[in-house]
């Protein structure tokens, strides 16, 4: 018997891949070829964490030195400035050394003669100089006081007394306002003495060298009268400065004054309370 022809979509099985003509012919079915199962991609084993070196104990882990920039060697060197311990011990030798100086200034005036003319011809030689501090201390008190600002000198001495104190916080002035005051005053100092013995004949220029040499110039320029001005522009300028001191300093010799004059009123009231009396017992 002859098998009967059905019409089939050959398309469908040439994109299943499993057309053939003679299997359809005689009727005998096509098993479907088995899919292929999707592939699930395996999870990558995690990378094992590398085995921790023990640190060892009898040496701890040392930084390499890095050398420090300059801000911060600035830094450093300013906090060092600024340690309460370094500013007191900065503070004493201040204080030594401002001792010191005035020391051998004063036996500078002591002893003129043997120390002045060591300078002047620059013999150090110890036996020859008399200064208590020695060939440096005649030296030291030459300079500032022969050389620089006479009697002004001891008023730099002040200053750097006042510096020492604030270091070690025993007194606190204000720095700026002292340094104003105390150069202005060694130079008027030095001007005003400078003036008020120019024609004196001395072994040490109380003014100095600079007060000597400031003084000759404006007698020379000026005249006796301009440098007269020049000083007493100088004392005008002091007296501003210390305008509040000098207010204190008056009103407290006004009170010493009115106390003084109140005790002798005291005085000569009692004194003629007596003399009444001895008046009244002496025999008539």
């Amino acid at each position: 018997m002859a098998n009967s022809y059905s019409p089939i979509d050959e398309n469908s099985y040439r994109e299943s891949g499993s057309f053939d003509p003679a299997a359809l012919y005689n009727n005998i079915p096509v098993s479907e070829p088995a899919r292929p199962e999707p592939r699930v991609a395996e999870p990558e084993p995690e990378p094992e964490p590398a085995p921790r070196q023990a640190e060892p104990q009898s040496q701890a882990y040392a930084a390499p030195a890095v050398p420090l920039s300059r801000p911060r060697r600035k830094r450093r060197l300013w906090q060092m400035i600024a340690d309460s311990r370094t500013a007191y011990a900065f503070g004493i030798v201040l204080f030594f050394v401002a001792a010191y100086t005035f020391l051998v200034c004063i036996s500078y005036f002591l002893n003129i003669p043997s120390d002045q003319s060591a300078m002047l011809n620059e013999d150090f030689d110890p036996t020859m100089i008399r200064n208590a501090g020695g060939p440096v201390g005649a030296w030291l008190a030459h300079l500032l006081v022969y050389q620089w600002l006479g009697l002004g000198a001891f008023v730099l001495i002040y200053f750097v007394v006042v510096c020492a104190l604030g270091l070690v916080r025993v007194y606190r002035p204000s720095f700026w306002n002292l340094t104003l005051r105390t150069f202005l005053g060694s130079i008027t100092i030095s001007v005003v003495a400078g003036l008020l013995t120019y024609g004196v004949a001395s072994p040490v220029y109380w003014g100095g060298y600079h007060g000597y040499l400031l003084n000759t110039n404006l007698i020379t320029y000026t005249g006796i009268w301009g440098a007269i001005a020049v000083s007493l522009i100088l004392l005008g300028f002091m007296a501003v400065l210390y305008l509040t001191e000098i207010n204190r300093m008056w009103r407290r010799w006004r009170a010493a004054y009115a106390a003084y004059t109140e005790r002798q009123a005291v005085r000569r009231a009692e004194r003629e309370a007596l003399s009444l009396i001895h008046l009244r017992r002496a025999p008539r």
